[in-house]
């Protein structure tokens, strides 16, 4: 069994550049799934925009829960609690 832990420290984070060729979609589709608010988290270190390994598993798994939903883009947020 692979240790997770282990795997996380060996990855790094990614560039945006970096993401969307590793996710084969072009710069542009990221800008409209960050617009739309479906994009992956990102981070700041110093003046460079970040994703890290978590957040694009996160990503992924949002993917798929909406395609397994037949959602293209965004599910919908859960009601907020009044």
């Amino acid at each position: 069994m692979v240790d997770q832990s282990e795997n996380l420290a060996n990855e790094s984070s990614q560039t945006i550049d970096e993401f969307c060729t590793s996710e084969r979609i072009s710069r542009s589709q990221y800008y409209v799934m960050r617009a739309e608010g479906w994009g992956p988290a990102e981070m700041w270190i110093g003046a460079a925009v970040r994703i890290s390994p978590e957040a694009r598993r996160a990503w992924r798994r949002e993917r798929e829960a909406a395609a397994a939903a037949g959602v293209r883009r965004k599910l919908r947020d859960p009601p907020q609690a009044s």
